[in-house]
C-alpha cells in the first residue's frame, strides 16, 4: 500500500473511531474494551489497554508521520 494510501486510511479509521466512540482522549481513557474491540478491532483494542497499563512505548510521530505504540515485553 502506498504510503498516501495508508495515511488516508488511517485518517478514515481515526474519524470513523471517534465518532463512534467520542474524542480521543475518551478512547484512549474510557472507553471499554468491548467497544474499542467493536470500532477499532482487537489490535487497536489491545494497543489501546496496553497504553492505559503502561506496558507500552510510544514513538510520537513527526513531519507529517504517524506516530508507533510498541507493546512492551
Amino acid at each position: 500500500m502506498s504510503r498516501s494510501r495508508k495515511a488516508k486510511s488511517i485518517s478514515q479509521a481515526y474519524r470513523r473511531i471517534c465518532s463512534e466512540l467520542g474524542s480521543e482522549m475518551q478512547v484512549l481513557t474510557q472507553v471499554g474494551l468491548d467497544d474499542l474491540i467493536r470500532v477499532g478491532g482487537e489490535n487497536l483494542a489491545y494497543a489501546v489497554i496496553k497504553i492505559r497499563a503502561g506496558q507500552a512505548t510510544i514513538v510520537p510521530g513527526f513531519d507529517d508521520k504517524h506516530g508507533t505504540v510498541r507493546p512492551i515485553i
